[in-house]
C-alpha cells in the first residue's frame, strides 16, 4: 500500500486484496477509515502491522489463504468495534491475536479453518460478546474455556482429535452445535451434551468411531437432530426429548431400529437406511412429512405409515410397488421418484386428497391412466419429468382441478402430443427462475 503513491487510502472503507505476491506487511493504520477489509491468496503476506493507533471503523476482518502469514500486532489488535474476524487458511500462524477479550469487546463472530499450528485460544480468552464459534481443522487447537462466553448460541467443531465432551466443554448457553469428523469420538454419554439444556439444534456428521448416543446424551430441549455418515452407530435414545420435531438419519447402516422415537415427531428424513423396520413409524401420529430415500422396500403396508402424514417423498426405492396408501387422507404432496416397477401412476392406491404429485426418473412408466387419476378432485399440481417410455396420456383428459402442468425430458410425450392452451401464464420458478407455465386447457394429439 505504500507503494499507492497516487492514491490515498486512508479514505477508503471496503478494501479487498487479492493475489498480491509482492505484498508481504499489511499496514492496518494506513487505511483509518476501513470497515471492511478482506485479504486473501496473497501468498508472501507475513505480518499484519497496525503502529500505535486503534482501528475505530473496521467491523469485518477476513484473511484466508495467506499460508505464510505468522503474526499479528504486538500486543494484540485493537479493533474496539470489530463484529466479525475470519482466519482460514494460514498455514503458520502459531497463536491468535493477543488479548482478544479486551481489544475485542465487540467481537460476535469468529471463525478459524485450517490453522494447524494454533493450539490454543489466547491468554484472557475470547471476547465475552462472542456468540457465533467455528473451528474447523484447527487439528491441534485445544478448545476449552467456552463455558465463560454467556452470549455462545452457536458452535461448529469439526476436525479435531477430541474423544468426548464433558460439561466443562461447552457452555449451556448453546442454542445450535454442528460437530463434523472428530475422528476419535466414540461415545455421547450423560456427561456430554445433557447439560445444554438451551440447545435447540444438534447435527453429528462424519465421526467414524462414535458407537453410541445414550438416552442421558442429549437434553430434552433438542428440537432438530441431524446424524449423518456415522458408520458405527448402532444405538441412539431418544425417547425422552419430547420437544423433538426434526429428524434426519443419513447413511448410519448400523442403526438397525427405530424404536423409541419420540412421538412429537413432525418431519423425518430416512436416507439410505437398509434393512429397517419402518412399522415403528405409525406410531408417530405428530409426523407430517416422511422423506424415505433408498431403503430396502418391497411394499408399503397400511399399517406402516401414519395417517397424519401430508407430504410424502419416495426416492430411489428399486423394489418398491405402490400399495396402500389410500388410507393417508390427509396427505396433500407426494413425490415419487426412481421406482423401476412403476409403470402406471398408481391412483388406485393413492388418497384423493392429493394437491401436489411429482413423478421422476421413471424408466419404465409408459402411461397415465385415466382411471388412475380421474378421483384426484383436488390435484392443482402435476410434475412429470425424466421417464423416457412414457407415450401417452389419459385420452379423457387430466384432473379438472389441475392447475399446474410441467413435463420435462419425455421425448416420446413431446412427438405425440401438442399442448393445446386456453390460458397460459408465464412465471419464473422460485428455486431456479427459469419461466414455466401454468396451463388451464386440453392436451390434443399430434395429427
Amino acid at each position: 500500500m505504500e507503494q499507492m503513491s497516487n492514491v490515498d487510502p486512508s479514505s477508503f472503507t471496503d478494501v479487498e486484496i487479492d493475489r498480491c505476491s509482492s505484498f508481504n506487511s499489511c499496514r492496518l493504520d494506513l487505511l483509518p477509515q476501513v470497515s471492511t477489509l478482506t485479504v486473501k491468496q496473497c501468498l508472501n503476506l507475513e505480518s499484519l502491522c497496525i503502529g500505535e493507533r486503534s482501528l475505530p471503523a473496521l467491523r469485518h476482518l477476513t484473511v484466508r489463504h495467506c499460508p505464510n502469514l505468522v503474526s499479528f500486532p504486538k500486543g494484540g489488535l485493537a479493533a474496539p468495534d470489530l463484529t466479525s474476524l475470519v482466519l482460514e487458511g494460514c498455514l503458520y500462524l502459531k497463536s491468535l491475536p493477543e488479548n482478544m477479550h479486551s481489544l475485542l469487546p465487540s467481537l460476535e463472530d469468529l471463525q478459524l479453518r485450517s490453522l494447524p499450528e494454533v493450539d490454543s485460544f489466547p491468554e484472557g480468552g475470547l471476547p465475552s460478546k462472542l456468540h457465533t464459534l467455528c473451528v474447523v481443522d484447527c487439528i491441534k487447537l485445544k478448545v476449552c474455556g467456552l463455558q465463560a462466553l454467556p452470549c455462545l448460541s452457536c458452535f461448529r467443531f469439526t476436525g479435531n482429535d477430541v474423544e468426548s465432551f464433558d460439561e466443562e466443554t461447552l457452555p449451556s448457553t448453546l442454542t445450535t452445535l454442528k460437530i463434523k469428523r472428530l475422528g476419535n469420538l466414540k461415545s455421547l454419554d450423560h456427561k456430554g451434551l445433557h447439560h445444554l439444556t438451551s440447545l435447540r439444534k444438534l447435527s453429528i456428521q462424519g465421526c467414524p468411531k462414535l458407537e453410541s448416543i445414550s438416552e442421558q446424551a442429549l437434553p430434552s430441549s433438542l428440537e432438530y437432530l441431524h446424524v449423518m455418515t456415522l458408520e458405527s452407530l448402532d444405538y441412539m435414545g431418544l425417547q425422552h426429548i419430547t420437544s423433538l420435531r426434526r429428524l434426519k438419519i443419513w447413511n448410519c447402516p448400523k442403526l438397525a431400529s427405530l424404536q423409541g422415537l419420540p412421538p412429537s415427531l413432525e418431519c423425518l428424513q430416512l436416507w439410505d437406511q437398509r434393512g429397517r423396520d419402518y412399522k415403528e413409524l405409525q406410531h408417530l401420529t405428530s409426523l407430517r412429512t416422511l422423506i424415505l430415500k433408498s431403503p430396502k422396500l418391497e411394499s408399503l403396508p397400511e399399517d406402516m405409515l401414519p395417517s397424519s402424514l401430508e407430504n410424502l417423498e419416495i426416492l430411489n426405492l428399486e423394489d418398491l410397488e405402490y400399495k396402500g396408501l389410500r388410507h393417508l387422507t390427509s396427505l396433500r404432496k407426494l413425490r415419487i421418484s426412481s421406482s423401476p416397477k412403476l409403470e402406471s401412476v398408481p391412483g388406485e392406491g393413492l388418497p384423493s386428497s392429493l394437491v401436489s404429485l411429482q413423478i421422476s426418473d421413471l424408466r419404465n412408466l409408459k402411461s397415465l391412466n385415466y382411471t388412475g387419476l380421474q378421483h384426484f378432485t383436488s390435484l392443482r399440481k402435476l410434475l412429470i419429468s425424466h421417464s423416457p417410455k412414457l407415450e401417452f396420456m389419459p385420452e379423457e383428459g387430466l384432473p379438472s382441478s389441475l392447475e399446474y402442468l410441467k413435463i420435462i425430458d419425455c421425448p416420446l410425450l413431446a412427438t405425440r402430443y401438442d399442448f393445446l392452451v386456453e390460458e397460459c401464464a408465464v412465471s419464473k420458478d422460485e428455486q431456479n427462475e427459469e419461466p414455466t407455465k401454468h396451463f388451464s386447457g386440453h392436451l390434443a394429439r399430434k395429427t
